[in-house]
């Protein structure tokens, strides 16, 4: 039984070493792309225009109705539904990695 639970360790332990390892590459990578490409948080001035016009277009019941046509009216593609599935399992890795580090990292 002791040898069961020492080889789960160890592959868990060399699970969360590999899943560290790739969590500070990409956290290098992404912080390299933020500063070469020049990218930044928006302004307080942005986010509040944004927030306020989107929160204006949602109170109008014209605009309400616009949206909701929209969606009722929109009809997947083979491409769509393609692309929105490789995103869905992208979502569902970084989840898992995240959940892997942050069992790992002792806060």
């Amino acid at each position: 039984m002791s040898a069961i639970i020492a080889r789960a360790s160890k592959s868990l332990t060399s699970l969360s070493n590999c899943a560290t390892y790739w969590f500070k590459v990409s956290s290098e990578v992404a912080k390299t792309v933020y500063q070469k490409e020049g990218l930044q948080p928006p302004t307080l001035k942005e986010f509040e225009t944004v927030y306020k016009k989107a929160f204006a277009d949602l109170k109008n019941p014209q605009q309400q109705e616009k949206i909701f046509n929209q969606i009722t009216s929109y009809k997947p593609t083979k491409e769509s539904l393609i692309q929105y599935g490789s995103l869905a399992i992208q979502a569902a890795g970084f989840f898992a990695a995240g959940e892997i580090v942050g069992r790992a990292l002792p806060f």
